[in-house]
């Protein structure tokens, strides 16, 4: 992007003699019409310059004069990149990670995709709607910030927005999507039924009641298996890993009148109970 018509450098004899000192033309060639050369042997910018498209010339010199050709002089001109193209990232990307994941891991990144060095070259990324539970470095590399809480049952998923920069200005911004998965850190929160009543000798396999879950998260309403704790006297109810209670076996109200049955309720987070009466 060197202005047309800068002046590179000056061509200089070096003779001995006067003669050798005098020049009527000077010619130039390896510089694809992309500089020229004056009689006195200046050479200037005679197009626009673009590192992209050639970072170095190999270029050969030679005067003549009434006398003939002079020998030939070879250098080199080498382009310095300006960056003059905004930067490409690719979009859009997409992972997922766990809920609770340390602070400080690495989760994904932002890859450049641009077909030129200047498209190819940041400066720094930002995350333009970043909530604080994130950091990208210059490389693009997105990881959980160190004071992030990234729980599953407060959001479900992150969308950011992110651009590159660099001395050419800002990238488009591209969409980082980032799925959380849950993993079951609360125990499940149980219903009471309260009491219920059944006659003796009600059929075996009949159901009395089923332990529903009341929590006010997935985490809370997830259970793997249901256990009678206490209270089953003689066996004489069994219960689902599902939390259906059924008569096992056949009931008396002479022999046992009441029963005070305590549930356990398991998910992986640990057991809940609850405890309710059913009367004969």
């Amino acid at each position: 992007n060197t202005t047309v018509g800068a002046t590179v450098v000056t061509i200089e004899t070096n003779g001995t003699l006067a003669e050798q000192n005098t020049t009527d033309h000077f010619y130039i060639t390896g510089d694809n019409g992309d500089f020229n050369i004056s009689d006195n042997g200046v050479i200037q910018v005679a197009k626009a310059l673009d590192y992209e498209t050639t970072s170095l010339y190999h270029i050969e010199v030679n005067a003549t004069n009434s006398a003939g050709t002079s020998n030939t002089i070879s250098f080199d001109i080498n382009i310095t990149d300006v960056v003059d193209n905004k930067p490409v990232i690719k979009s859009p990307q997409t992972t997922s990670i766990d809920e609770n994941i340390s602070n400080g891991t690495f989760v994904v990144q932002v890859p450049k995709n641009g077909s030129t060095v200047d498209e190819n070259t940041t400066n720094s990324f930002t995350i333009t709607n970043n909530d604080g539970n994130w950091t990208i470095n210059n490389d693009g590399n997105i990881s959980v910030d160190p004071n992030a809480n990234i729980d599953y049952e407060k959001q479900t998923s992150y969308t950011l927005k992110v651009k590159a920069t660099n001395d050419a200005g800002d990238s488009d911004i591209v969409d980082v999507n980032i799925t959380i998965n849950n993993i079951i850190d609360n125990k499940p929160v149980l219903a009471n039924p309260g009491s219920k009543s059944i006659e003796e000798n009600t059929t075996v396999g009949t159901t009395v009641v089923t332990i529903e879950t009341n929590g006010t998260n997935g985490d809370e309403n997830t259970t793997t298996s249901y256990a009678i704790a206490s209270g089953n006297t003689n066996d004489d109810f069994n219960i689902s890993n599902t939390g259906v209670i059924q008569v096992a076996k056949e009931l008396s109200y002479e022999t046992t009148p009441n029963y005070t049955l305590t549930i356990t309720a398991t998910n992986d987070a640990g057991d809940t109970n609850v405890t309710f009466d059913i009367n004969i």
